[in-house]
């Protein structure tokens, strides 16, 4: 979803969800450009979400596994997924 802010975006965020304790949501952003309107200037940006169970290390977790979340907050399969999609063909292919 295309979003407008007044500051550049980090790649991603994590915010703890009030309303549904123990859990966090995670924003990421791309594509950020300056953008200007009649009486706005700001930022542009693709924005997706996703929810995750709160726990120790979760901003490091999101580092560390960017592309396959970032994949599955844009409601694609993630990186795993793919990967092992991938290797059951190869196993059909192969006779397995």
């Amino acid at each position: 979803m295309k979003v407008h802010s007044d500051k550049n975006p980090t790649a991603f965020t994590v915010e703890k969800q009030p309303k549904h304790p123990g859990y966090c949501l995670v924003r990421f952003y791309e594509n950020a450009e300056p953008y200007e309107a009649e009486n706005y200037t700001g930022w542009q940006y693709d924005e997706y979400h996703l929810e995750l169970a709160d726990r120790p290390g979760l901003q490091e977790y999101v580092q560390n596994h960017y592309n396959e979340l970032l994949q599955e907050a844009k409601g694609g399969p993630s990186e795993v997924e793919r990967l092992r999609a991938d290797l059951d063909y190869i196993m059909l292919l192969e006779g397995f």
